[in-house]
C-alpha cells in the first residue's frame, strides 16, 4: 500500500521504512492494551513476522535495481568496462 500511496518503487526507503513504523506500532499498541499475547519474545517474533517479506522484496528490487542500472559514459565503471576488459 506503501508505494501505492506514495508513489514509490518497492526498492525506495520510504515503503520499507513505513512496514517497520506500522509493525512498531502495531506491535505497540499490543503492548499497551495488556494482551496476554504480549509476553516474553512474542511481540519480537510477530514483528519479524511482519517485516520478514517486504524486507526480502525490498533487497530484491534494490539488487535488481542495481543490475539493470545503465553505465554512464566518462564515469569510472564506464572506463573500466570499456578499457580494462579489453572491450574496444
Amino acid at each position: 500500500m506503501a508505494t501505492v500511496l506514495f508513489g514509490r518503487g518497492v526498492g525506495s526507503r520510504l515503503p520499507i521504512a513505513m512496514v517497520y513504523l506500522l509493525a512498531l506500532v502495531n506491535e505497540s499498541m499490543d503492548a499497551l492494551c495488556a494482551s496476554p499475547e504480549a509476553r516474553g519474545w512474542e511481540p519480537a517474533v510477530d514483528v519479524a513476522n511482519t517485516v520478514l517479506w517486504p524486507t526480502l522484496l525490498f533487497c530484491l528490487a534494490r539488487r535488481h535495481r542495481r543490475a539493470i542500472r545503465p553505465v554512464k559514459p566518462g564515469s569510472e565503471e564506464y572506463f573500466r568496462e570499456k578499457y580494462l576488459r579489453g572491450q574496444t
